[in-house]
């Protein structure tokens, strides 16, 4: 299980508890019950996590954009520069 919390709350301390929110500790794992309805029938899931990991928003992103090639961003400024010319 991944996820992101803003980073102006983010603290390691903040992602642990988070994370332990999700997958418990080691002597008292957590089951997550979920009910799904598909129409008029519902179903229960229970999910356990055995790994969460909790980062600031923004970072995967960060990453992604670190290691992509060099033309990620490119049709990107294309748009950019075509929206500017239509507004100006």
């Amino acid at each position: 299980m991944a996820g992101a919390i803003p980073a102006s709350e983010y603290t390691s301390e903040i992602a642990k508890e988070f994370e332990e929110r999700f997958i418990g500790k080691e002597e008292s794992p957590i089951v997550h019950v979920v009910i799904v309805y598909v129409g008029s029938q519902s179903v229960t899931v229970t999910i356990k996590y055995t790994n969460a990991k909790i980062t600031q928003e923004g970072i995967p992103a960060l990453y992604a954009l670190i290691e992509a090639n060099e033309t990620i961003l490119r049709k990107s400024v294309s748009c950019i520069k075509t929206i500017r010319n239509v507004i100006a």
